[in-house]
This record gives C-alpha cells, structure tokens and sequence, in this order.
C-alpha cells in the first residue's frame, strides 16, 4: 500500500471550507484514500484490493456515518444528511448504474449514468464545483475541474479507473 509520503503522486486537493486536504493514490482504482476536513467531511478512510472492499465515513456535520462493503464495486450506498446532500442512492451491477445527489449547499444536482463505469458525469454548484464534465469510454480518460473555492485546478488523466 501507497505511504502517506508519496500520495502526492495522484491528486491534491487543498481548501478552506469543503475539503482541508485530499489524497488520492491508486494502482487499479483506489489503493487509499484520506480526507480530513473541520467542515465537510471529518475523516474518510478507504481501502481496497479491485475497488472498493469497505469505506468508513465519519463527519459531524456532512455524514454521520456510511458504511459501504462490496464485492465488486459498490452494490447499494444510501446516504442521508441534513447539510450536504440530502439523500443519495447508488445502484450498481458493474460500477454505478446511475446516482442523483441533490442538495441546497454542497451540490445543486449531479447525474451519472453509465454502462460500464461512468459514461458522462455533469456536475454544476454556485459554491463547491462550478463547472465539471467528465467523458468517458471506460472510467475516466480525461477529468478536468475548475473552482473558485474548492478546486482550483484538477486534471486527472488514466487508463484504466481515477476517483477525484
């Protein structure tokens, strides 16, 4: 498994208000995953042999706690929040089949469909992400995220998964 000192090597994502520090470091699709936040999200903790084997969120304020097992991807993830997002629901065969998050502060709405893993992802918010448009044949060829506050630049690039 990726040491925390050579995380860097994938995404860093550094901010104020959503996130204090994210990264992201992979050999298939997430070989770890740590996010700490006062705000959004307390602690993130996720490891994995293909995808995901078992994530564990922890928050006070964002998510109260989600637990997610899969063998494969994910096969049902339901999340309830007051602040964040509101409810979400993912169900999937492979990866994800489809996911609608709607929210009043962190995200206004986000859609994913996808055969495989996500085919388009459309995501549009007045405060977290402003703009973010992912295409893809497999998972992710190319991700490109621009922010005000959030994210000010993030570009991802792979061949086989990538998570942001």
């Amino acid at each position: 498994m990726a040491s925390i000192d050579d995380w860097h090597d994938s995404v860093v994502m550094k901010t104020g208000h959503m996130i204090d520090s994210m990264v992201i470091k992979t050999g298939h699709m997430i070989d770890s995953v740590v996010m700490k936040t006062g705000h959004m999200i307390d602690s993130v903790v996720m490891k994995t042999g293909h995808i995901i084997d078992s994530v564990v969120m922890k928050t006070v304020h964002m998510i109260d706690s989600v637990v997610m097992k899969t063998g494969h991807m994910i096969d049902s993830v339901v999340m309830k929040t007051g602040h964040m997002i509101d409810s979400v629901v993912m169900k999937t065969g492979h990866m994800v089949d489809s996911v609608v998050m709607k929210t009043g502060h962190m995200i206004d709405s986000v859609v994913m469909k996808t055969g495989h893993m996500i085919d388009s992802v459309v995501m549009k918010t007045g405060h977290m992400i402003d703009s973010v448009v992912m295409k893809t044949g497999h998972m992710i060829d190319s991700v490109v995220m621009k922010t005000g506050h959030m994210i000010d630049s993030v570009v991802m690039k792979t061949g086989h998964m990538t998570v942001w």
